[in-house]
């Protein structure tokens, strides 16, 4: 309705996700592709490396790198390429490399994002509060089921389920992120319309002065 791209790409950045953490515990192969074994085997790299590509693709939109860091946004396009090659990679290449080239791609993806939106908030845009407090805590939940993973901490509820509860806040603080932008783009398109009346109405008042003294010098002829 409001016609931003932005939630068109937080769309696809949600089923994405949503994908991902199916293939991750499984119900995706007992729900969703249980007649597909063989793409089972490839599941968790190819919605890897196409969570990877969407996430990058809606913190270029969100946060307006072209504009506002155009080098970055350059670097930004490159690895979202990168990332497609590897959707394609998964399908063609043995599950252990595919797996491997996403997870090694998942890294600097989340640090350039998590970079972009520090900068962005620190120029004083708003919006990106909200961007870089949810990347934070889906990579503390992530981290959490890492440590798990690796037998450093114990079973718990939130050491397993840290991704997924990670993602779910995630979510909704980017959903925060996206009204509280939508609203600054008002505030900014309300400022904008009230310096334009501004300048008309001092233009026409300069109009009038003119128009009168013009007036008093014919009078005066």
């Amino acid at each position: 309705v409001l016609k931003e791209k932005s939630y068109l790409y937080y769309l696809l950045f949600i089923l994405s996700m949503l994908f991902f953490a199916m293939s991750f515990n499984g119900h995706g192969f007992q729900y969703l592709w249980p007649n597909m074994p063989g793409f089972n085997g490839v599941n968790i790299a190819f919605f890897i490396a196409l969570l990877i590509f969407n996430s990058l693709n809606f913190g270029r939109e969100f946060l307006s790198t072209s504009q506002r860091m155009p080098k970055t946004n350059r670097v930004l396009e490159i690895m979202m390429g990168i990332s497609l090659l590897i959707v394609i990679f998964a399908l063609l290449l043995p599950t252990r490399i595919s797996t491997m080239m996403a997870v090694f791609m998942g890294l600097p993806s989340v640090i350039i994002l998590v970079y972009i939106s520090v900068v962005s908030s620190k120029s004083g845009f708003r919006p990106a509060r909200f961007f870089t407090l949810a990347w934070s805590v889906f990579l503390l939940g992530a981290f959490l089921t890492a440590l798990r993973s690796f037998g450093i901490l114990p079973y718990t509820f939130v050491t397993v389920y840290g991704i997924q509860i990670g993602s779910a806040l995630e979510v909704v603080l980017l959903s925060l992120a996206l009204a509280d932008k939508i609203n600054t783009l008002r505030k900014e398109i309300a400022q904008k319309a009230l310096e334009k009346e501004r300048i008309e109405k001092e233009k026409e008042k300069e109009q009038r002065e003119f128009i009168a003294e013009q007036n008093k010098k014919l009078e005066l002829l």
